[in-house]
């Protein structure tokens, strides 16, 4: 059978991570500055359909010049007991 398009997006551009989320849910924003941005998922605009192309991060998050989300986590998929790690390019981690 034949897929359906779930989001269209600019040349170039592709989807990256897929999430199920609660819209009360906390969400965790990892840039590749190494900076960590915290939303609730309500604040994430809603698209409205399919065919629209969502809203660009810089437009929720005040992300500087050349900085991008690379990562995102749901809050309440980690549980207390869980470390966080961040590791850069050049092997330099960070808990």
């Amino acid at each position: 059978g034949a897929g359906v398009i779930g989001m269209k997006t600019k040349e170039d551009d592709y989807v990256t991570q897929i999430m199920h989320v609660r819209t009360h849910n906390t969400l965790l924003f990892f840039t590749s500055t190494g900076r960590t941005y915290r939303l609730k998922a309500y604040e994430v605009p809603e698209a409205g359909s399919r065919n629209s192309r969502g809203t660009a991060m810089v437009n929720v998050l005040p992300l500087a010049v050349g900085e991008s989300v690379t990562t995102m986590i749901d809050l309440e998929r980690i549980h207390e007991d869980v470390n966080l790690f961040m590791v850069t390019e050049f092997g330099v981690v960070k808990r």
